[in-house]
């Protein structure tokens, strides 16, 4: 689902940014997976975050319009 929702993203010349939720709901060897996952993710040129990152995220986020997207139960409102 992540991948068709860069997709449809980036298709509209908008920047995607994946900020992760609930990473420590997951099992030692899914977090391992996960960062997998992340590092492909940056090495494409996608910003990661986490969010307990929160200094981050707001200054990477300062002054641009923000659209949050994701399943339901997925920590948008965390």
């Amino acid at each position: 689902m992540l991948d068709k929702l860069i997709l449809v993203i980036r298709s509209k010349d908008i920047e995607p940014v994946i900020c992760v939720s609930k990473f420590h709901l997951a099992s030692s060897k899914e977090k391992s997976s996960f960062k997998k996952i992340f590092k492909y993710y940056q090495s494409i040129g996608i910003k990661v975050f986490f969010n307990k990152d929160l200094k981050k995220i707001r200054k990477y986020l300062k002054g641009k319009t923000v659209v949050l997207t994701g399943q339901t139960g997925a920590g948008k409102s965390d």
